[in-house]
C-alpha cells in the first residue's frame, strides 16, 4: 500500500487510519466510510509501522461485513491478506474452539445447532422435566437461557428466588447437560465457551494475547456483555483496541446487546483516542437532515451531526394512506414510475418494523408483476430436504449429535418410531460412548424385535458413510447419502410440484458444496464446511445481482443502502411499537431504528402509514407515527391531492450509472432506439433541452412513451 492511497481519506479517516498504538475509539456515523477506515488502517499497520499480518484481528457481525472487508484488505495489501484474521465473532470462536475445546471438554468435530435444532432440544427437556409447554414455551425458555449465556451467568450461577426463576435454572442446567452429551453447543455457547476457556487457562489467553497484539472491532454498538468481555481479555495485555461504531444505530438490545459497551469505552480506557466521522457520502444533505433531526430527539447519545457534501437532493416524501393496501398500491404506482425514469428494480428497497406486515406488500408486488425477494421468510438452509442432508453430514462428523440421530433415524422411512428411539436412547445412557457405537450393538439392546434389522441396516449405512468421508470431496459424500438412503430417488419417483421443487434445492445444495470445496481447496473438510454452514445467517444471501426489489426489516437491512428507499407502516402502535411506548431506552431504540431506516437510503426516501391498518387478525386504527411529526420541514406531502397541485411527479435525481447515458443532443425524429423495458421503438417528438429534454417514442410492443431522456436509458440504433 502506498501513501497516496491515504490521500483518498478525508482529515478524519485519515487520522484514524495512520493511528497506531493505544485504545482508539471511532464513532462513525451512517454512510461514513468506515470499512475504508478500518481496511486502511490495517493496511498502514502492515505497510509503515511493519506489524505483521498474522498480528492482526478484526471482527464484525456478518459474513457480509467480513467478507467484504476481507476483499478490500486484500486488494490493499495483497497475498498478505492470507494472514490476517478476519471474521465473524462466531467464527473466530468457533475456529478457535476446534482448537482449543478439549481443554473445555469440547470434542473434535462438535455440531453448532441452529434454532431449529435448539427447539428440538428444548421440547425434549420441558418434557423430561414435565414443565407445561404453555407456560413454559421453549422460545421463551431458549431466550431466558440466551440472556443469562450473553450475561456470562452459568446455570449454577442462574438465581432462583421464585418458581418461574427455579424451573428456568433447572431447564438450563439440563440443556447444557444434552448439549454436552451431544457434543454440540448453540451460538451463544461458542462466546459463553471461549471466555471460561480463556479465564480457566492463563497460558491460552496469554498464547492469543501474543498472537493478536491489534484488534479491531466493527459495529461495536452492537456487543453484548460476553462479547465485550471477550475483547477485552484479548487486548488487555497490550491495549491496542481500536472499536468503531455509532451509538445512533445501536438497534440490538432484543439480542442482549449493550449501548453501555461505546457509550463507556472511554471509561474503560481511559487514555483512549476518540475520532469522530461525521462525513455522510451516501446520502443526499435533505435525506440526512431528516434523520439528524429525528435522532436529536434522542438524550442517550454522544453528541454528533452527520453532514455531506452532496447535491441536496429531494425533499423526504411523506405519503398518508387510508389503509394498508393502499399503502401498498401507492408504492406500487411509485415503483412503476420510478420504472420508467430509469430506476431498476434492485436499487429499490421496502423496509417494514415486522416481518407480519410484508404480506399485503407481496400480494400487490404479485399482482402487479414486479419481480420482488423476502429477505427474512424460510432461509434455504432451513428446508426440510436440506436439514436432512446436513443432519446425515452432521451425524457423521459428530456420531454424539442426538437431535440429527433423531431426525434421520426414520428418513427415509424405516419403521423406526418414538418407542423404538427410547429404548435406543436409554442403552446409549448406560453405554456411553457415541450413538454409532450403541447402534453397532443394536443386538444386544431389549425390546427392539423386529426392529432390529432396521436400525441394524442404519448403524452399518452410517458406518459405511463415515468410512468414506475421509476418502472424497464433500459433494460426493453428499450425493453418495442421497444414492445409498434412496432419498434423491425416492423424491423424484413422487413426481409432485413440491418434490420436485425439493430436488432441486437439492440440486442447489450441491453448488453450496462445490463452492465451498473450490473456495477452501486443500483445506475443505467436512467440519469447515459444516461450520460454515452454520454460521450463515440470513442476510448474508442479499445479493444486488437480481434485478428484484428487496423486501426486510429494518433489522436485517442495516449495513445495506439503495439509491431508493420505502419505509412503511409509521404509525403508532406499530413503528415505534406499542411496548416502547412507555420506556425511554424502549423508545430511544426505535427512534434509532427510525434514523438506520432512514440513512438506508441514497436519493430517494418515501415515509408511508395507514390511517387504518389490519393486522393480527383485526382492524387498528392509530395516530401518525412521531417520529413523521418530528421530521424537519424540507419534506413532502406525496398525496395525490398535493401532487395535483403542483408537486413534480418525476424524480429529480440522476438514476444510476448516468455516466454511461447516451448523448440525448444526438437523438433526432425519426431515429430508431431500443429501451430495456419497452425495446425496440421510432423518435417522433423531441422537446426541451437539458435535464427536461423530454422523447416521445412509438414503440413497436408497447406504443407511445413519453420520456424524460436524462432517465430513459435510450440506445441509439444504427
Amino acid at each position: 500500500m502506498n501513501s497516496d492511497l491515504l490521500d483518498q481519506l478525508n482529515p478524519e479517516q485519515k487520522k484514524a487510519a495512520m493511528h497506531y498504538e493505544g485504545p482508539l475509539l471511532i464513532i462513525a456515523g451512517a454512510g461514513s466510510g468506515k470499512t475504508r477506515v478500518i481496511t486502511h488502517r490495517i493496511g498502514y499497520l502492515i505497510e509503515h509501522y511493519r506489524v505483521s499480518p498474522h498480528n492482526i484481528l478484526a471482527v464484525t457481525f456478518t459474513n457480509k461485513a467480513a467478507s467484504e472487508m476481507k476483499e478490500r484488505v486484500e486488494k490493499l495489501v495483497g497475498p498478505l491478506a492470507e494472514f490476517i484474521s478476519v471474521s465473524t465473532f462466531h467464527s473466530f470462536c468457533a475456529r478457535l474452539l476446534r482448537i482449543e475445546g478439549e481443554h473445555i471438554g469440547l470434542k473434535k468435530g462438535f455440531t453448532i445447532y441452529d434454532a431449529d435444532d435448539q427447539q428440538k432440544l428444548a421440547k425434549r427437556v420441558l418434557e423430561e422435566l414435565n414443565l407445561d409447554q404453555k407456560r413454559f414455551p421453549e422460545k421463551m425458555m431458549l431466550s431466558l437461557v440466551s440472556g443469562a449465556k450473553n450475561t456470562l451467568v452459568l446455570p449454577e450461577e442462574y438465581p432462583s428466588e421464585n418458581f418461574s426463576e427455579s424451573k428456568t435454572k433447572e431447564f438450563y442446567s439440563l440443556y447444557q447437560k444434552k448439549l454436552a452429551e451431544s457434543n454440540a453447543v448453540d451460538f451463544d455457547d461458542l462466546i459463553l465457551k471461549v471466555v471460561l476457556l480463556l479465564r480457566k487457562n492463563p497460558d491460552i489467553l496469554t498464547k492469543y494475547q501474543n498472537r493478536y497484539k491489534f484488534i479491531m472491532v466493527d459495529e461495536y454498538q452492537d456487543t453484548n456483555h460476553a462479547q465485550y468481555i471477550l475483547v477485552s481479555l484479548l487486548a488487555k495485555a497490550h491495549s491496542n483496541i481500536c472499536v468503531v461504531g455509532d451509538d445512533d444505530q445501536s438497534i440490538y438490545s432484543w439480542r442482549n446487546a449493550d449501548i453501555r459497551n461505546i457509550l463507556e469505552f472511554e471509561e474503560d480506557f481511559p487514555n483512549a483516542q476518540v475520532i469522530k466521522l461525521e462525513q455522510n457520502y451516501r446520502s443526499s444533505s435533505n435525506i440526512l437532515d431528516a434523520a439528524n433531526t429525528i435522532i436529536a430527539n434522542n438524550i442517550n447519545r454522544k453528541k454528533k451531526k452527520l453532514w455531506t457534501a452532496n447535491q441536496e437532493g429531494e425533499k423526504v416524501r411523506v405519503y398518508k394512506a387510508a389503509t394498508e393496501r393502499d399503502e401498498a398500491q401507492f408504492i406500487v404506482g411509485e415503483i412503476k414510475e420510478l420504472q420508467q425514469a430509469g430506476f431498476p428494480l434492485k436499487d429499490i428497497a421496502i423496509l417494514y418494523r415486522m416481518n407480519s406486515q410484508s404480506r399485503v406488500l407481496e400480494e400487490a408486488f404479485l399482482a402487479n408483476s414486479l419481480p420482488h425477494i423476502i429477505y427474512g421468510g424460510m432461509r434455504f438452509y432451513e428446508r426440510a430436504e436440506i436439514k436432512d442432508t446436513l443432519a446425515y453430514l452432521r451425524l457423521i462428523a459428530n456420531p454424539y449429535d442426538s437431535v440429527c440421530l433423531n431426525r434421520v433415524i426414520n428418513v427415509p422411512k424405516r419403521g423406526i418410531g418414538p418407542v423404538t428411539i427410547e429404548r435406543i436412547e436409554t442403552a446409549h445412557s448406560g453405554w456411553g460412548g457415541s450413538y454409532l457405537d450403541t447402534l453397532l450393538k443394536a443386538k444386544a439392546i431389549p425390546g427392539l424385535g423386529v426392529k432390529l434389522k432396521p436400525i441394524t441396516e442404519f448403524a452399518e449405512l452410517w458406518h459405511f458413510l463415515t468410512a468414506r468421508a475421509t476418502e472424497g470431496k464433500i459433494t460426493e459424500l453428499v450425493e453418495l447419502i442421497w444414492r445409498k438412503t434412496g432419498y434423491l430417488e425416492q423424491l423424484e419417483k413422487e413426481n409432485t410440484d413440491e418434490s420436485l421443487a425439493r430436488v432441486a434445492n437439492l440440486k442447489e445444495f450441491l453448488s453450496v458444496t462445490k463452492s465451498y470445496e473450490e473456495r477452501a481447496g486443500m483445506e475443505a473438510t467436512l467440519t469447515g464446511f459444516l461450520e460454515e454452514i452454520s454460521l450463515i445467517a440470513d442476510i448474508d444471501s442479499y445479493s444486488d445481482v437480481t434485478d428484484a426489489l428487496t423486501l426486510m426489516t429494518i433489522h436485517s437491512a442495516k449495513g445495506l443502502e439503495f439509491p431508493v428507499v420505502f419505509i412503511t407502516g409509521l404509525e403508532e402502535g406499530i413503528f415505534p411499537t406499542s411496548r416502547s411506548v412507555f420506556e425511554e431506552s424502549l423508545l430511544e431504540e426505535e427512534r434509532r431504528l427510525c434514523y438506520v431506516a432512514i440513512t438506508r437510503a441514497e436519493k430517494l426516501c418515501y415515509l408511508t402509514y395507514a390511517e387504518t391498518r389490519f393486522l393480527w387478525g383485526q382492524t387498528s386504527f392509530n395516530s401518525v407515527s412521531r417520529f413523521v411529526e418530528e421530521l424537519p420541514d424540507n419534506t413532502e406531502d406525496w398525496s395525490p391531492l398535493a401532487r395535483r397541485q403542483g408537486n413534480n411527479l418525476k424524480p429529480n435525481v440522476s438514476a444510476p450509472n448516468d455516466k454511461n447515458l447516451n448523448n440525448y443532443t444526438e437523438l433526432a425524429c425519426g431515429d430508431k432506439v431500443t429501451h430495456d423495458k419497452f425495446g425496440q421503438g421510432i423518435v417522433v417528438e423531441i422537446k426541451g433541452n437539458g435535464s427536461n429534454q423530454e422523447v416521445v417514442v412509438v414503440f413497436n410492443s408497447a406504443g407511445i412513451k413519453r420520456l424524460l431522456l436524462e432517465y430513459a436509458h435510450l440506445k441509439k440504433l444504427s
